[in-house]
């Protein structure tokens, strides 16, 4: 009996120790007040840390003086550089400054406010994971009634990669009959190569009722960069080519085409309560087998937090097709489609 209740203390004290030792990060604010816990990632200008008496906190990147670590994190900075490695913390008087041990064992001191995200290696899953769901009511001029509109994304961060699957659905619904109006479903992969430079390959699959399109299948492939990557923004560009399959209303067989790919987006925000985000894309195709023929795209999303991962805002949206391949009905075919969705939307990580 007394072996068995020993075993049971010395089980316990070692549980006790590998808990603690979860929680060994530091984190030295500006005001030299020291807090002890894990660090679970900086994103967006703001620090996830875990304590064990306050829960989790979210601290400002500008009130951090330095951290220190011992377990690897994947560390992007502002130059678009990624390591991989470890934080101690570096004594200076007038400046936040972090040192990064990585794995080969060299040490860099640089700023604090030059690193601008913080993963956990071989963190599980669901630390990875981040995403919304949106629902709303809009109105736009292809239907002159009320619309209901669904969207969200979700998205995986990984060594060197990022997978996101969205959608976008917006739905009419009738006295006899629900009518899909405009669909975009895409799942995206993007792998980060060095100093902000990526490969990205996309697969889409979109309808749009007022452009007369009853389906596009697009693979799209392009090269890009982080051009701004900082706090508070982030200003991505990327080019490359897009092969796609178009059935239009009244065709029987769908056309192949080969396009040219533009892709522009603009992310500004802020991630203390109340937070607030402004996103904008914009992509441009260019065609190589349609003479003259050019597509855009563009979307504005504004959120803002009302409680606790909830938020209210705005989305504006713009398709425009010069040259639609067919007519729908009787009726010619627009060249443009827009719309304007309130939305209330969840997001979590």
């Amino acid at each position: 009996m007394m072996s068995k209740n020993a075993a049971l203390i010395i089980i316990f004290i070692l549980l006790s120790f590998f808990v603690k030792a979860q929680k060994n990060d530091t984190v030295v604010l500006l005001n030299n007040n020291i807090i002890t816990g894990e660090i679970k990632k900086l994103e967006q200008g703001q620090l996830t840390f875990k304590t064990d008496g306050m829960g989790t906190v979210y601290i400002k990147a500008e009130e951090i003086k330095s951290m220190k670590s011992n377990k690897r994190f994947q560390i992007q900075l502002s130059n678009s550089y990624i390591y991989f490695g470890t934080f101690d913390t570096v004594n200076s008087p007038t400046k936040a400054i972090v040192k990064i041990i990585t794995s080969s064992g060299t040490v860099y001191k640089m700023e604090m406010k030059d690193v601008v995200e913080i993963f956990p290696f071989r963190k599980k899953l669901w630390y990875r994971l981040s995403g919304n769901l949106s629902a709303g009511v809009n109105y736009n001029k292809s239907s002159k009634i009320f619309q209901f509109n669904i969207s969200g994304n979700l998205s995986y961060w990984g060594k060197k990669r990022y997978f996101n699957v969205g959608w976008n659905d917006n739905i009419s619904t009738l006295t006899d009959s629900v009518i899909t109006n405009k669909q975009t479903n895409t799942l995206t992969y993007r792998h980060y190569i060095k100093k902000g430079f990526s490969g990205q390959s996309s697969f889409e699959y979109s309808r749009n009722k007022e452009l007369s399109l009853q389906r596009r299948f697009s693979l799209n492939a392009l090269g890009g960069k982080d051009i701004i990557h900082r706090y508070r923004s982030l200003l991505y560009f990327g080019t490359g080519v897009s092969a796609n399959s178009e059935l239009y209303y009244g065709d029987t067989t769908a056309n192949l085409n080969m396009e040219w790919v533009f892709q522009l987006s603009f992310d500004i925000y802020k991630r203390t309560f109340p937070e607030i985000s402004l996103s904008t894309y914009a992509n441009l195709y260019p065609s190589l087998t349609i003479k003259q023929r050019y597509r855009a795209n563009v979307t504005i999303d504004t959120r803002i937090e009302v409680f606790n991962n909830f938020f209210v805002g705005v989305q504006f949206y713009d398709d425009f097709d010069n040259k639609p391949q067919t007519s729908y009905g009787d009726t010619e075919s627009h060249t443009n489609d827009w719309g304007l969705n309130g939305t209330i939307s969840y997001s979590f990580h």
